[in-house]
């Protein structure tokens, strides 16, 4: 790991007007398998009447043999589908749906288990 005092973006940095030396942000290290998702896509789509939605979940890009499983959780944490990963997509349809707004933020869980990995989007 390199520590650069001053560099181009040394102004963005001292936005804040704090002058550290050293590392004094979080720093994360992952380690990811050799084959791992690279980029995915989430996506909820109501239908008009708000009565049901669907959510796709699409790999886009993936590094390696692509296997996986796909679940679907409600807030409780209640199954409420689980689908292997065919040609990296995946999807489900909700009945009634709890719709997430301010005054009640209901949120959906989808898990990827694929290739090592377990990625986790709400």
């Amino acid at each position: 790991m390199v520590v650069l005092k001053w560099s181009v973006g040394t102004y963005l940095e001292d936005q804040d007007k704090f002058r550290y030396s050293g590392i004094f942000r979080d720093v994360y290290l992952i380690e990811r398998p050799e084959s791992h998702i690279v980029d995915y896509t989430v996506k909820a789509v109501p239908s008009d009447d708000l009565a049901s939605a669907s959510i796709s979940f699409i790999v886009n890009d993936a590094i390696g043999p692509l296997s996986g499983e796909v679940t679907l959780k409600d807030a409780e944490g209640n199954i409420l589908g689980s689908e292997t990963l065919t040609e990296g997509k995946a999807s489900f349809f909700i009945d009634a749906p709890i719709l997430w707004h301010s005054e009640n933020p209901y949120l959906y869980t989808l898990t990827v288990s694929a290739m090592g990995e377990l990625i986790t989007e709400r």
